[in-house]
């Protein structure tokens, strides 16, 4: 009888312990599919690519949307309804890269007044907007809402500049570039759904995940702004937020 009991009891433990190996399986597969992913397909068919540092590209069924495109890679390269600078800098701005994707008729862009200079290389058959945290726009159904960026530590991004972030409002989705900030107070009052966000200093980024969820129940954080893999993957460890990682195209 007691022998008899033992065996099932085994088939149990065993059960047990197998389904808690599938699980442990699967759920590093799922993880291993989140740092290998070029791409995101979001449920309302918003399409979010990394072009690496801290551009992106997204795509809706009527628009292409460029941030701050800079050493696109040529099967990143379409013609773009919008294209956001948030800055001046070198890897935010690039005349060359944008060049690739701007077309006269097609393209509006959008970027701080302080980076005028720069766009008087593209002629008046382009709609171009130089704005101001806190101005709107409305696109196509797509709203545009721009917001402070700027660094307290450091005066390469002062607030004096006027530099901008952008939470792009897809209706049922709002993703959030905020540029290059640390985590500043206005940060508290945005509310967003995917934040993209600079580790550059990983301190400011998950200062800045912290200051988001003040408003914001986000769906994803997704790092950017970094050099090495294994900097995205702390970064994960130290925010209690699901997140996405992923790779350039």
């Amino acid at each position: 009888m007691v022998r008899s009991q033992v065996i099932p009891l085994i088939l149990v433990f065993g059960i047990v312990i197998t389904s808690f190996t599938v699980l442990i399986i699967l759920n590093n597969q799922d993880n291993n599919e989140k740092l290998t992913k070029h791409d995101f397909l979001f449920q309302n068919g918003v399409n979010i690519t990394w072009c690496g540092g801290v551009g992106f590209k997204f795509k809706t069924e009527d628009l292409t949307i460029f941030i701050d495109p800079v050493n696109i890679s040529l099967n990143q390269i379409e013609p773009a309804d919008i294209i956001i600078v948030t800055h001046h800098h070198s890897d935010h701005l690039s005349i060359e890269d944008m060049t690739k994707i701007a077309f006269p008729s097609i393209t509006e862009f959008f970027y701080p007044e302080f980076c005028n200079v720069y766009f008087e290389e593209f002629n008046s058959s382009f709609t171009k907007h130089d704005v101001l945290p806190y101005e709107n726009f409305i696109i196509k159904g797509i709203e545009l809402d721009f917001v402070p960026s700027y660094t307290i530590t450091s005066t390469t991004h002062m607030k004096d500049f006027n530099l901008v972030g952008v939470n792009i409002n897809f209706g049922d989705l709002r993703i959030f570039h905020p540029g290059d900030t640390e985590n500043i107070p206005e940060l508290q009052s945005i509310v967003t759904d995917i934040a993209l966000v600079p580790i550059y200093n990983m301190d400011y980024g998950v200062g800045i995940v912290d200051y988001l969820k003040t408003s914001s129940e986000l769906d994803y954080v997704i790092p950017m702004h970094y050099n090495d893999i294994e900097d995205a993957k702390e970064f994960i460890k130290e925010i209690d937020t699901p997140y996405l990682i992923l790779s350039p195209q």
